[in-house]
């Protein structure tokens, strides 16, 4: 919601009319975000220069309907996160859920000296897609540049 709360309340209601039981998975479905299982596996993907996996992540994204480029965003935002862990180490600072904490301890100072980098990747990604009309590609070639840089 940005901090509005009339969105805050818009977004709650339409968590609620899916299922009155909140859980995160229903908030995801909702709201039409990506579970944070695929943008950690995207970053693997990316760390380990998979780029077989990283095409098959955003052909998934693409195929299941959700916008790529509010996909970019929210990405952005959680890559963030993950250079704010690695500079604080502190899981109170971040808004990923405390269930990924084990998967955040897991990386090493090479990996959240590579999510620096990936993070201003992404945030220029995210400025090139705003008036692009089809933003598949656009992203795609970024990425897989960024897994042949990264080599």
């Amino acid at each position: 919601s940005d901090g509005g709360m009339r969105n805050a309340i818009t977004q709650l209601d339409k968590c609620i009319s899916l299922d009155r039981h909140l859980t995160l998975k229903n908030v995801q479905d909702a709201l039409d975000t990506v579970d944070y299982t695929v943008m950690f596996n995207l970053t693997d993907a990316l760390w380990n220069m998979d780029i077989v996996s990283m095409l098959n992540i955003v052909d998934e994204i693409y195929v299941s309907g959700l916008d790529l480029k509010q996909f970019i965003k929210e990405y952005n935002i959680f890559v963030l996160d993950l250079c704010k862990y690695g500079c604080l180490r502190d899981f109170t600072r971040i808004q990923l859920p405390s269930s990924y904490e084990s998967k955040l301890t897991s990386y090493n100072d090479e990996a959240f000296a590579f999510f620096k980098e990936l993070l201003n990747n992404i945030i220029k990604l995210n400025n090139d897609l705003k008036w692009e009309a089809t933003p598949k590609p656009v992203i795609e070639s970024r990425l897989m540049m960024l897994c042949e840089e990264a080599e």
